[in-house]
């Protein structure tokens, strides 16, 4: 026998029985009620009371809440930031490792406090953020290059430019060395521009 749940009730338990093939646990008590507890590890729910199973379900998709949900980590300097270094020492921080947990609500007043433009400033950054994507959609004019070879230095000055990227390996590496080369090379100047 292996110990899959320990159940609390609200007066002296007389005897417990398991409904056939589920999880549903009946426990007689010294109350007027019969007290029915669903442990999913012994089985699944009777099909009278299928509920139970989808509760479950949502049960588990739910996020558990732990102790410090309502605290905020900070350390000193951003203390020093908030101008909250007077609070050391009170009831407002617990002290823990490298900083301090505050309550979450009281560090929002005192950022709110610290930064007043800061929901300005965050809009603004939204705006142009989105400018920025607006103009990335639009169609740019392709730059044609003129003149003679136009094709080579082109995809001399695209070698050039995928060898600067980080992370390029070494065989484009050494082809941008080589195309620099070439397009910075007064010698060869006038293979894009002569045309004989």
């Amino acid at each position: 026998t292996r110990m899959v749940a320990s159940v609390e009730t609200g007066s002296v338990a007389n005897q417990a029985c398991v409904f056939p093939d589920s999880g549903l646990l009946m426990i007689a008590q010294d109350s007027p009620r019969i007290g029915l507890f669903f442990i999913p590890a012994l089985g699944m729910a009777p099909r009278w009371c299928a509920y139970l199973e989808g509760l479950i379900e949502e049960l588990e998709e739910a996020p558990a809440t732990s102790v410090f949900d309502d605290y905020q980590f900070v350390t000193r300097a951003q203390l020093r930031e908030l101008g909250a270094e007077h609070l050391v020492g009170t009831g407002m921080l617990r002290a823990y490792m490298h900083g301090f947990f505050m309550d979450s609500r009281l560090y929002r007043s005192l950022r709110e406090v610290a930064t007043p433009f800061a929901i300005e400033e965050m809009r603004k950054r939204r705006v142009q953020e989105r400018m920025d994507a607006s103009r990335k959609m639009r169609i740019e004019a392709s730059k044609r290059p003129g003149g003679v070879n136009s094709a080579l230095e082109e995809s001399l000055n695209k070698a050039l430019n995928e060898g600067k990227e980080e992370g390029a390996s070494q065989k484009r590496k050494k082809a941008a060395e080589q195309a620099e080369a070439i397009l910075s090379d007064d010698r060869f100047g006038r293979l894009f521009s002569n045309p004989d």
